[in-house]
């Protein structure tokens, strides 16, 4: 029965060991996401909580994300490195919103390219639903770092 019983000791005290390391990088990442979020969250400031309406319109938000990259980018791999020692759930949140976030880098930045498309008569459709799943690339990774966010506190 006693070695039951210090097995299970032994146990929760692993394990509590283990919460008490991950809480003050849950609270780091926490505080990171919501920085982050709201970096993102900016550029739909100018549409009002709604989303961009025309493609000349979701052009130019893409074009704002875009020029975000360079402050976005490194507080994203700052997260992401602290997943590691994170709490399962907060690791699950910084995951996802790493892979959405990369998902709409990995569609606006072609189009941003000098040899990018202009956007015609021809090819304005195609633009649209590429610049519209970027949207909700960008939107999900927003979601997840909230998520992130209220899981780390």
């Amino acid at each position: 029965m006693t070695d039951v019983v210090g097995l299970l000791a032994q146990l929760a005290d692993k394990l509590f060991g283990i919460a008490v390391e991950q809480r003050p990088t849950d609270i780091r990442i926490s505080d990171n996401a919501k920085l982050l979020a709201r970096q993102l969250a900016a550029t739909f400031e100018e549409w009002q909580g709604g989303s961009p309406g025309d493609v000349y319109e979701l052009a130019k938000w893409a074009r704002k994300v875009l020029n975000g990259f360079g402050q976005t980018e490194p507080a994203l791999k700052e997260i992401v490195t602290d997943r590691s020692k994170a709490s399962r759930t907060v690791r699950r949140l910084v995951s996802s919103a790493r892979g959405a976030y990369y998902d709409a880098a990995d569609i606006i930045n072609p189009l941003f390219l000098p040899n990018g498309p202009v956007i015609n008569t021809v090819n304005r459709m195609e633009v649209q639903a590429k610049l519209r799943r970027a949207e909700r690339y960008v939107r999900t990774c927003i979601r997840d770092l909230q998520c992130a966010e209220r899981a780390g506190q």
